[in-house]
């Protein structure tokens, strides 16, 4: 995908991509390199579930969970976003960090990072979900800069997702 997106000439050709990776395999990398061709659109099924699964409740990651967070997510600043020190005073005096993020905040987070690499993305993605728990966040999100276009692609997604 990634050779299709450098070698295509996109100044007259457009395409809409549909991801389903693969768990957390999808590198935030190939999601950038598809936004700069500014002719793909995007439905993305970003993988929530083993994203939180990843999120433990103490904050204690193995840094190759945090590795794979950082690869999937394209930075480093979730960290900050979704742990807080944890008000509650221990015997040794030590920080303690606790998850301070939530299901629809970790949601508005994944749109905000898309944001950051696509000009358009839809701000209402709609949860999959499996025994009543979020599997998936299914995302839209559109390359082409034209406000036209993106304002028509946008209708489109909103009527899919459920629109506000």
């Amino acid at each position: 995908m990634i050779s299709l997106c450098k070698e295509t000439d996109w100044k007259a050709s457009r395409a809409l991509l549909f991801l389903d990776p693969c768990a957390t395999e999808l590198k935030w990398d190939t999601l950038s390199i598809v936004a700069a061709t500014k002719a793909i659109d995007v439905w993305y099924l970003f993988p929530f579930s083993a994203t939180q699964r990843l999120l433990r409740k103490d904050g204690q990651l193995d840094e190759s969970w945090k590795k794979k967070l950082n690869t999937l997510l394209g930075a480093e600043d979730w960290y900050e976003s979704f742990y807080k020190e944890d008000p509650q005073l221990n015997l040794f005096d030590d920080e303690n960090m606790i998850k301070s993020v939530n299901t629809k905040n970790l949601a508005k987070y994944i749109v905000s990072r898309l944001s950051t690499i696509f000009p358009t993305v839809a701000d209402n993605p709609r949860f999959l979900y499996t025994n009543k728990s979020p599997l998936f966040l299914f995302c839209f999100a559109v390359s082409n800069e034209n406000k036209k276009a993106a304002k028509i692609a946008l209708r489109i997604a909103n009527h899919i997702l459920g629109s506000k």
